[in-house]
């Protein structure tokens, strides 16, 4: 025999499931319209997510590059402002043009045909294309101290990424193996007891709710290792 108050204790604890599965079901539909236009799906049904929250959390973290693929793009752009302000300068160099020709009118050798060579010099000789040079100084400059910037932001990004990769692993580890299968213990037993006559209901209830936070907690932690997870893959320039 149950008292009432019980009854009403279980019929309550039902209905509030009933709210928890609700709300399970709307972040469920969010998130899968979230991924559709995140990823432009507009052919048929969604796809079928593979694989489940703890995918990956025994696998040993990726190695970092080197360089990551940003601090490539700004090495990649410092080359190129030192190449430009070279170019440049070799373009200021005075560089004499040679004529070639022939001259038939010569009074004083008549009906005899004279080679003619000129030489000419560009003027003033070392004080050409300043406007430039300077341009390409100041594009090469700014170029390395975003190159010194990104440096600095690389090294930051994978230490910050890396301890939030490793220690939400940590965290989503402890929930699966350690606290889930506690509170599936707890909640068998105290099932067990109430079934032997040892106790009333009310510990059975607590045991069902102390199952399902620990559930909801665990599930978080292992949504936050997947997202530290997604965000180390994307520093290192994969998608897999």
């Amino acid at each position: 025999d149950i008292a009432l108050i019980e009854v009403e204790q279980l019929e309550q604890e039902a209905r509030r499931q009933t709210q928890s599965i609700s709300e399970a079901r709307q972040s469920q539909a969010e998130a899968v319209a979230g991924l559709l236009a995140a990823i432009g799906w507009v052919a048929g049904s969604a796809p079928t997510p593979e694989g489940g929250l703890d995918a990956g959390l025994d696998d040993s973290l990726p190695p970092a590059p080197p360089l990551l693929p940003q601090l490539e793009v700004a090495i990649a752009d410092s080359v190129i402002g030192a190449a430009q302000v070279r170019l440049a300068r070799r373009s200021a160099l005075p560089i004499p043009n040679v004529t070639l020709g022939a001259d038939w009118d010569d009074p004083g050798a008549p009906g005899k045909t004279l080679s003619v060579i000129g030489l000419s010099m560009p003027l003033p000789l070392w004080h050409r294309n300043g406007g430039e040079i300077a341009a390409a100084e100041a594009a090469a400059a700014r170029a390395a101290a975003q190159l010194a910037e990104a440096r600095l932001t690389s090294a930051r990004l994978v230490a910050e990424t890396r301890i939030r990769f490793e220690e939400a692993a940590g965290r989503a580890r402890f929930a699966r193996d350690s606290l889930l299968p506690a509170a599936r213990r707890l909640r068998a037993r105290a099932v067990q007891a109430y079934q032997a006559g040892e106790t009333g209901v009310l510990p059975v209830l607590e045991a069902l709710r102390s199952e399902r936070e620990v559930s909801l907690a665990a599930v978080r932690d292992l949504i936050l290792f997947q997202e530290a997870r997604a965000m180390w893959l994307a520093l290192l320039g994969r998608v897999q």
